[in-house]
């Protein structure tokens, strides 16, 4: 989480609304995320929802496009 000028590392149970988190890859995190950005150039994540649905294909996602 991005918290007094740094990233530091934080428990789950302690993100709130709002916080900016930082995921490497292979990490899991929360479904009700938002890709703010991707180091793609292309602004694009692949997200595994097999914790969800089950299925094992990546799914391409998003980040915000610039306005």
């Amino acid at each position: 989480m991005w918290k007094n000028d740094k990233w530091e590392k934080i428990p789950w149970a302690d993100v709130k609304v709002g916080d900016f988190i930082l995921t490497k890859e292979e990490e899991i995190i929360s479904a009700d995320a938002i890709i703010l950005c991707s180091s793609l150039s292309t602004g694009q994540a692949f997200i595994e929802t097999s914790s969800l649905d089950g299925e094992k294909n990546l799914k391409p996602r998003a980040s915000i496009s610039e306005i």
